[in-house]
């Protein structure tokens, strides 16, 4: 019996110890296994979506002594500089009237920073509420002009009472977006803001200053005198000047002497023909901009190369700059030339591609005669865009590629010459006209890209059945493939198109000395 007790003690003990250990493993086990019973901490939303899921506060916001909620659409309140920020609280407003607040520059800032919201207020000006939206104001006086900055859809604003000069530019400068009415006063001067013309020949010239600073708030000034009826102007050229080059739009009527010579700042022709400027150049730049209303400005003899006259036509557009180039011997034109006609060997005088370089300036050229020369190279043509009539017969021509830049080309002499390549007639879609007989040409094929009227080719190298071809494309174009003569058949026939070329190149007007031919500027009663 006492045997057993002691059993049953020490059964206990061990029973006991094992329920020790058992229970100091159980939480090393339970830390390591995740909780299934409870749910996973959430992830951080992103800040945007916090932000557009958030909810107005809650908490009432006063504002002009009353509380708002925070879910306010519409707000109409008097506020003040500093109540403004509160304003960003209210998420969800829609429209917002702060007629009768004053400080508009706080308005005007959240209006640009909040464009989602529709804002409405008035700005007191002069004692009256103007809306924010006026597009039209009349006052008799304005004390403080950059009220006007904060009425961005001014259009318009009248003044009952003349404006001095300092308080039209100011209220200029603070709404430059409308329309000034009304009357200027200026230099002993009262004249209408809308003034299409204005007469400053007989102020004092201590006051040119302020009639410059005027001009500029007359924007419908169209016309200008500043000489007087009799005795000198108060205004000098570089102050004349001054108003041409900021006021291109506007015509100054001024009298200038430049290199001796008088004339008016909107005459239609000032010439300095044969006064030396070589050494002159940097006197004529500076008063060339105060001549952008002269028509034109002849310089022939000038001894100023051709290469700086060319720059200072690109540099000045206008006036329109004139002078005369010299090819060979008795081989002149003015740049401003229509029509040359350097074609008469009756003396042997003929022009090399050496000579033909001075042409390039001469742009204006429309009908152009220079068979019987020596030319290889039609280069020179590059640069006569409206150039309509081309003869380069009986002479060396083997190169006509500058014609592409020719498109108003609508007859051509090149009969006789030693081209081979005619592939740049194919971009002359005005082509009407082609001599090209007496060549070494074999190929027409950029020819079927035209819709020529008359087509001359005979003793050329071309394979029959292009001839063919092309007879069978165009039935109604006359095509000579047989002459001896390249300008037998109808190609010289009187009549027609022949009468007009006389015409064009004035062959029958003996006043044209081939040589020395014109050295009149061109007219309009110029063929």
């Amino acid at each position: 019996m006492k045997r057993m007790l002691w059993l049953w003690l020490i059964l206990a003990v061990v029973l006991g110890n094992a329920c020790c250990v058992d229970s100091q493993q159980k939480p090393a086990r339970s830390e390591s296994i995740p909780r299934t019973s409870e749910p996973a901490a959430p992830t951080a939303a992103p800040a945007a979506a916090a932000a557009s899921t958030a909810k107005p506060t809650s908490e009432p916001i006063v504002l002009a002594g009353q509380a708002y909620r925070g879910d306010e659409t519409a707000l109409s309140l008097v506020l003040t500089a500093e109540e403004m920020p509160l304003l960003d609280r209210f998420s969800r407003l829609e429209t917002l009237d702060l007629s009768g607040s004053a400080c508009y520059a706080q308005i005007l800032a959240y209006a640009q920073t909040h464009p989602q919201v529709r804002v409405v207020y008035t700005v007191d000006v002069e004692g009256q509420a103007v809306p924010s939206d006026a597009e039209e104001l009349t006052l008799s006086a304005l004390t403080d002009p950059g009220l006007l900055t904060y009425l961005p859809r001014l259009k318009s604003v009248t003044m009952s009472a003349p404006l001095p000069l300092a308080e039209a530019e100011a209220l200029h400068a603070a709404a430059p977006q409308a329309s000034l009415g009304g009357e200027l006063t200026f230099a002993g001067l009262t004249v209408p803001l809308d003034a299409e013309a204005l007469d400053l020949s007989a102020i004092a010239p201590e006051d040119v200053d302020d009639c410059r600073r005027a001009v500029a708030l007359l924007p419908q000034l169209k016309q200008v005198e500043l000489d007087p009826a009799e005795g000198e102007s108060p205004w000098t050229l570089e102050e004349a000047g001054s108003l041409v080059v900021q006021y291109p739009d506007l015509l100054v009527q001024y009298t200038a002497t430049v290199f001796g010579v008088t004339f008016s700042l909107t005459d239609e022709v000032v010439s300095f023909n044969r006064i030396d400027l070589k050494d002159q150049e940097a006197e004529l730049r500076r008063n060339l901009p105060y001549m952008a209303h002269v028509g034109r400005l002849d310089m022939e003899y000038c001894n100023i190369p051709d290469e700086r006259m060319a720059e200072l036509r690109s540099d000045f557009p206008a006036p329109k700059i004139v002078w005369r180039v010299f090819l060979k011997g008795r081989y002149h034109c003015r740049t401003d030339a229509i029509m040359i006609r350097f074609s008469n060997d009756s003396d042997g005088e003929r022009l090399y591609d050496k000579d033909t370089h001075p042409l390039i300036y001469c742009n204006e050229l429309k009908y152009v005669d220079l068979g019987h020369d020596k030319i290889t190279d039609a280069y020179f043509t590059a640069y006569m865009p409206e150039l309509e009539v081309l003869i380069l017969a009986v002479g060396e021509i083997t190169d006509i590629s500058a014609l592409k830049n020719c498109p108003k080309l609508e007859y051509l002499e090149i009969f006789t010459g030693h081209l081979t390549d005619i592939s740049v007639l194919a971009e002359l879609k005005n082509l009407k006209h082609l001599n090209m007989a007496n060549n070494k040409i074999s190929d027409i094929t950029p020819l079927f890209e035209l819709n020529l009227e008359r087509l001359f080719l005979s003793r050329n190298p071309i394979p029959k059945e292009q001839i063919e071809a092309f007879r069978k494309r165009f039935p109604n174009c006359d095509v000579d493939s047989v002459l001896s003569n390249p300008t037998g058949g109808t190609w010289r026939k009187p009549g027609g198109r022949y009468t007009l070329l006389r015409k064009q190149l004035s062959y029958d007007n003996v006043s044209i000395n081939t040589y020395s031919a014109f050295n009149q500027p061109w007219t309009p009663e110029t063929p």
